[in-house]
């Protein structure tokens, strides 16, 4: 995937990026499966700050609607949940920077979204299936040759990394959000080596049918 760099006027200062305890799914709410439900329930039992954060939709339709499913399967927890209202494209990159975490949906996971967030390096958990649309922030990090990216294989171990890097010291969480973001601005943005070589795949596959 190509992608620009964003562009952002006013950046977040040092102290608005070691915000612990807060998790953001910065996602649509038509990706957020019934089986996630499990997810930000097992982070609320076992983080007793935390505050979990989705974004509203236009009509506020799906929020509400997903709102009523989280009092139905994780009672007694959702005062620690919040949809955001609608962000403007700055207000959503920087509202990723000052969160602790960002919280990948399963099975249909961030794309854009992800390469956005990286502006600022906040890390992103992922759990992989063998489908490809859960599978982008996990190829993301390998493009930025990230050696021990935050993806994981089983639901617990979901919930135990996004406990962990949401609740580092603060020099800890400020020097990883400013590796992450030095690996995306090397490796992720406006890379050409991508582009090149999907072109030499077609330029080969034209030679072979002519």
């Amino acid at each position: 995937m190509y992608f620009y760099k964003p562009v952002i006027n006013k950046k977040l200062k040092k102290d608005e990026l070691i915000k612990k305890n807060i998790y953001f799914c910065s996602q649509t709410l038509i990706k957020i499966h019934p089986h996630f439900d499990n997810v930000i329930k097992k982070i609320l039992d076992k983080d007793k700050k935390a505050k979990i954060l989705f974004i509203k939709d236009k009509n506020e339709i799906l929020s509400k609607k997903l709102f009523e499913r989280f009092k139905k399967n994780i009672p007694f927890k959702t005062d620690q949940i919040t949809f955001l209202d609608q962000l403007s494209h700055e207000d959503y990159i920087n509202r990723c920077g000052n969160s602790s975490v960002l919280l990948d949906p399963l099975y249909f996971g961030s794309g854009n979204s992800f390469h956005e967030s990286m502006f600022y390096g906040t890390p992103t958990v992922t759990l992989p299936t063998n489908n490809l649309k859960s599978r982008i922030v996990f190829g993301a990090y390998k493009q930025m040759q990230i050696t021990e990216p935050p993806v994981v294989k089983s639901i617990d171990e979901y919930v135990d990394k996004a406990l962990e890097i949401a609740n580092r010291d603060k020099k800890t969480m400020y020097d990883n959000k400013i590796f992450y973001s030095k690996c995306a601005d090397k490796h992720l943005y406006e890379n050409q080596k991508f582009i090149l070589e999907f072109e030499k795949i077609l330029e080969n596959l034209y030679l072979k049918n002519i």
